[in-house]
């Protein structure tokens, strides 16, 4: 079985790196791979909303890797290991460049890096593609053409100048869109299931409220539809 390891990865807090992870994770499951997710990020929304998910589907597993006392070969020995055994890989990354954090970068199949169309946010995306390049240059290694950028959306349009901002940026990036910023997403990743097990009757985890057949329904597409973005890349770069 071959294994593809996708990395979401941001110097920069607040895109929506956690839930894209949950997203994807989600899609690919109710689309029937084998799943697993790797948070290495303190915080742990991803890790939280795939422990939850992990003790009721056999098909994904949640596994929590610590930067401490890691160097860049112990980090990629660790991803190789978990890299076993099951499709697709899903890994939520810190901010830190910590040598866990570059080995992720390093091992990835697929980069993935969530911004919108702020000034911090683009200098943010920059400065995530700097640290990925500078990684290989530094090893001695090209750089693979395995850098994603996803650009978050906002409004239901663009002014001029951000229009402007976006073409240059697609001049510079291999760019794709992400998840909408809507409440639906939101709502249903506090839910600690993926669409289709609601769909199927399952009830959120303690403490979560229940969702509307809309607002599940909002969520299931925006879920499919990230899914299919990135699985389009994937399968283009095989």
């Amino acid at each position: 079985m071959e294994t593809k390891l996708i990395t979401l990865a941001s110097v920069k807090g607040g895109v929506g790196k956690s839930t894209h992870a949950i997203a994807l994770s989600a899609g690919l499951l109710d689309l029937g791979h084998t799943v697993r997710a790797i948070e290495t990020d303190e915080q742990g929304t991803f890790g939280a909303w795939a422990d939850e998910v992990a003790e009721i589907d056999i098909k994904f597993d949640s596994v929590y890797l610590s930067a401490e006392g890691q160097n860049f070969d112990t980090a990629n020995q660790s991803l190789f290991d978990y890299s076993q055994d099951v499709e697709f890989v899903i890994v939520d990354t810190a901010g830190a460049a910590n040598a866990l954090t570059l080995a992720c970068l390093y091992t990835a199949d697929l980069v993935v890096s969530p911004f919108m169309l702020s000034e911090p946010d683009i200098e943010g995306l920059k400065r995530t593609y700097d640290q990925y390049t500078r990684l290989f240059k530094k090893i001695g290694e090209d750089v693979p053409d395995s850098f994603l950028a996803l650009f978050l959306k906002e409004a239901s349009f663009l002014s001029n100048v951000d229009k402007g901002r976006l073409r240059k940026l697609i001049e510079d990036f291999f760019l794709r869109y992400g998840l909408p910023k809507n409440p639906s997403i939101r709502r249903w990743a506090e839910a600690g299931r993926t669409p289709l097990h609601l769909k199927d009757g399952m009830e959120p985890i303690e403490g979560a409220q229940p969702l509307t057949d809309v607002t599940l329904k909002k969520a299931e597409t925006f879920v499919n539809e990230f899914t299919k973005t990135v699985l389009e890349v994937v399968n283009a770069q095989a």
